[in-house]
């Protein structure tokens, strides 16, 4: 069966129009009451086929005019073919593959993509200028890689998709992203578990290269030769919001757990490792419960390397709730020379999201020339950036806060800019800890989809988890289920699919995703505190 949504202007919908026979030989078979009335549905969106169905009724309406005339409904968002089968039993596997030929857009069907010009150092201004490059075996050479997999036999294959231009095998490319280059050994285009090497793609094509050693997901690819140096917008990569420890159950495996992970890396740029610099343990961050547990089933799985894990922990942020000023003079003696310097510093909150901010506004003196010299204030810059990543109460990066540096003092002969960093870092340090130091935590937009009898269940539930509902709405195509929208704390989601699965007798589902970081209350951050610290 086939099901054809046709939707109006509006977005609404017009006419859903059944079809109970095979697109081959049922879709355009002349002469049935379906045929009818997919040329009355085909009518109200497209005008060709309104002019020759009040022309002639639609008797003698050719399936090629009917084809083409689906295709342009479904370019312009007008008709959705649905079709139906099971992949289990290879029924109507086909006709889908047909349908996509048939009526989805192929290259030629889209505007040109749009590209930003890098500079000589491959680096992109905020005022950089844009180019479009045109679906065309013509233009220059521009590339998406798009997905990074690890084969046992040829290494790393990196999937990419050729917007313009041509690329043949064992020609120098550029990674534009990570201004690297590189030399594709072989192309291969994969049919499931079939391979077929291919000497040259073009617009469209989407194939697999082997012999790239630095590309990732989300990496723009042009030609080595191209005086012009374009990047595609590429994909924006959430921060991880949760964290688990990691350890080889024995030391021999240890390398082969690291090269493991750095393999995930490379494939998922959402996921991420670091070392905790209180317990040196390695540290697995990702996006949700869900995403670490898939990937160290994988270690077991395709690696044969069986782990330690710790519980689910959150990636709290820091910050600071309000203004302070401080000053801070570092007059030491080290290895029998004195280290002289003293800066004065404020510290104010930001509004959430815009970011930390470092700026100085010491200005020249009466003879024109800086009151600090250019390297000091780096220095101090450094230093700052570097003490960002590590606040006072649990050691979490510290994120929209402005530091400023009003004033400094310096000795001609016995400061150094490793004297300004040491002075800086401890004036941040001591600062922040003065600044009602604040948690923030990470909040997720929900999307749990359940029937209308467990909706009070559910709202119930998110509440009590420290949730917000935002709304609920109807689930299109069932007069019995709903949507609920919330945001909610992830630290209260671990192990929320369960709870769910009881509340709702294992009838709904949900999804999450990052939305932003919240100040949590004093009550919950002294708990939060307590629990991670054990004191």
């Amino acid at each position: 069966m086939q099901v054809l949504h046709f939707t109006g202007d509006a977005g609404e919908t017009v006419e859903k129009t059944p079809l109970t026979e095979s697109i081959d030989a049922g879709l355009f078979a002349e002469a049935t009451a379906a045929r009818a009335a997919l040329v009355e549905s085909l009518g109200e969106v497209d005008e060709e086929i309104m002019e020759m169905y009040l022309e002639d009724e639609g008797a003698s309406i050719a399936a090629s005019d009917l084809k083409a005339a689906l295709r342009r409904a479904t370019l312009q968002l007008k008709g959705f073919p649905v079709l139906c089968g099971s992949s289990l039993r290879n029924k109507g596997v086909q006709p889908v593959l047909d349908a996509i030929i048939d009526f989805l857009p192929s290259p030629l069907d889209l505007p040109p993509v749009e590209a930003q010009v890098a500079g000589k150092d491959l680096e992109i201004a905020d005022d950089a200028p844009s180019v479009l490059r045109r679906p065309s075996p013509s233009d220059p050479f521009l590339a998406l890689a798009f997905k990074v997999i690890h084969d046992p036999h040829r290494g790393a294959l990196v999937f990419f998709r050729v917007y313009s231009g041509t690329l043949k095998a064992r020609e120098a490319i550029t990674n534009a992203t990570r201004k690297r280059k590189e030399k594709v050994q072989r192309l291969l285009q994969i049919h499931a578990s079939k391979t077929t090497e291919c000497d040259e793609v073009s617009v469209g094509d989407i194939v697999a290269a082997v012999g790239l050693k630095f590309t990732g997901t989300g990496d723009t690819l042009i030609a080595a030769a191209d005086k012009e140096r374009v990047v595609l917008a590429g994909m924006k990569i959430p921060e991880p919001v949760i964290f688990r420890s990691i350890e080889p159950k024995t030391a021999a495996d240890q390398k082969n757990l690291e090269e493991a992970l750095a393999r995930f890396q490379r494939e998922d740029p959402s996921f991420k490792l670091r070392e905790d610099a209180d317990s040196g343990q390695t540290l697995v961050c990702g996006q949700g419960e869900l995403h670490l547990e898939v990937l160290i089933d994988r270690l077991l799985r395709e690696y044969k390397l069986d782990v330690r894990v710790g519980k689910p922990q959150v990636a709290y942020r820091e910050t600071i709730a309000s203004p302070l000023r401080k000053e801070l003079e570092y007059d030491r003696e080290i290895g029998g020379k004195r280290q002289y310097a003293k800066v004065v510093i404020e510290l104010a909150p930001r509004e959430r999201g815009e970011g930390n901010l470092f700026t100085c506004v010491i200005g020249d003196g009466p003879d024109g020339k800086p009151l600090l010299p250019a390297n000091f204030v780096a220095a101090v810059e450094e230093a700052i950036g570097d003490s960002f990543t590590r606040g006072p109460l649990l050691g979490f990066p510290v994120e929209d806060m402005a530091v400023t540096l009003v004033d400094a003092a310096f000795d001609e002969t016995d400061t150094t800019e490793g004297t300004f960093k040491a002075a800086a870092a401890m004036a941040f340090s001591e600062g922040v800890e003065n600044a009602a130091p604040r948690l923030l935590e990470p909040i997720m937009s929900v999307d749990v989809a359940t029937p209308n009898d467990f909706t009070g269940a559910v709202n119930s539930d998110l509440s009590g988890r420290r949730g917000r509902v935002i709304g609920m709405e109807p689930i299109p195509g069932s007069a019995n289920a709903q949507t609920v929208r919330a945001e909610v704390p992830l630290a209260q989601l671990v192990g929320y699919a369960t709870a769910l699965r009881s509340a709702t007798q294992g009838r709904a589902s949900y999804s999450m995703r990052f939305s932003h970081n919240s100040d949590v209350s004093a009550s919950v951050q002294d708990e939060i505190v307590t629990r991670i610290r054990g004191y």
